[in-house]
């Protein structure tokens, strides 16, 4: 499998980055794109299909560079529920404080994407949600046995969304067909203690009343999720150059 680390597929990447957060990805033009990196366009085409194809692979670089730090929230946790909470807690505000991470991700979730991408980065985007996914649906199984861990009535409303989509099947439907190509044997089950938890909360329709949690005598979370969650973030607020370190020794 070929991997996009060459020096000229590199430095389109670095050219995409920078473009993306200064003019937006949806702007963003093979020709403008071969511009700013110093080359000609043909030059851009010879490493990369299409502009989806260049947003994929940086796509794949961004999250190979940070999801360690990501997942790291779900580690030393005494319920495996609390682990995932956490775990979607923190993918909430990644996508909260950079609207351009949250709009590659998106894209590589799209089906019309998928089929202007070139094999090789297919390759790359398949094999690390194989990798990422396959982790953490052993935490999502673990917690399937477990009840739900304590969490505050905010946090609660804010993840209340994911977890509707995770008990619809909106969450797997989204991300076809990553999901179903590269994990089809990861499934949600509503017939455990965790999912009945949220199921219980989503059916009251706390969204309906002014303070709609604060019955279930919540406890707050304990510090160090807010710490680990200051931490992913002042990741992500470093300067482009910091970040686009991180994303080349991914």
């Amino acid at each position: 499998m070929k991997m996009i680390k060459e020096t000229r597929g590199s430095e389109i990447l670095h050219s995409a980055l920078l473009l993306g957060q200064q003019e937006g990805f949806e702007r963003l033009t093979m020709a403008r794109l071969a511009e700013h990196a110093g080359c000609a366009v043909g030059s851009v085409y010879r490493e990369f299909a299409s502009k989806e194809d260049v947003l994929v692979a940086l796509g794949v670089r961004v999250l190979q560079a940070v999801t360690p730090a990501v997942e790291s929230v779900v580690v030393g946790q005494s319920y495996a529920s609390h682990a995932v909470l956490r775990y979607l807690l923190a993918g909430l505000h990644l996508r909260q404080q950079l609207p351009w991470f949250s709009y590659l991700l998106q894209l590589m979730n799209e089906e019309r994407v998928w089929d202007k991408i070139s094999s090789e980065t297919q390759s790359e985007c398949r094999l690390f949600w194989r990798q990422h996914l396959t982790q953490i649906s052993e935490v999502i199984q673990q917690a399937e046995d477990q009840a739900l861990a304590p969490l505050s009535a905010s946090q609660l409303q804010q993840l209340l969304p994911s977890f509707w989509a995770l008990l619809s099947g909106y969450e797997q439907s989204r991300l076809h067909p990553v999901w179903h190509q590269v994990l089809p044997e990861l499934t949600i089950s509503v017939n455990n203690p965790f999912m009945q938890s949220m199921l219980s909360l989503i059916n009251i329709q706390p969204w309906a009343h002014q303070n709609p949690l604060d019955a279930f005598h919540l406890q707050e979370h304990s510090k160090d999720l807010s710490e680990h969650l200051t931490g992913i973030i002042e990741l992500f607020n470093t300067q482009v150059s910091d970040t686009w370190a991180l994303i080349k020794v991914a």
